[in-house]
């Protein structure tokens, strides 16, 4: 049970870093169309998005909190594999 909740845990924090940085590119693509960036700077943007997005989908999703040191949390699911406990 411990390992669907882990896995389930690790699939929506994949889904929400996903959703963040395509949130992120369409805000960006909204800021050019104002004209308060510029093209140039809004297809750099969209192209260090992209890479991230390309990481992740490339990435396993046993090691999904080693890609940045931000995605691990407190919970169980994200702790040190001394700390989990086994069912």
């Amino acid at each position: 049970m411990h390992s669907r909740e882990s896995a389930k845990h690790r699939i929506d924090t994949l889904l929400a870093v996903t959703t963040t940085l395509t949130e992120s590119v369409k805000f960006i693509e909204d800021l050019k169309f104002k004209g308060m960036v510029s093209a140039k700077e809004a297809s750099r943007y969209h192209q260090s998005a992209t890479d991230a997005l390309n990481k992740l989908l490339n990435a396993k999703i046993d090691n999904l909190s080693g890609l940045n040191q931000d995605l691990k949390h407190e919970c169980p699911c994200c702790r040190n594999a001394s700390e989990k406990k086994n069912p």
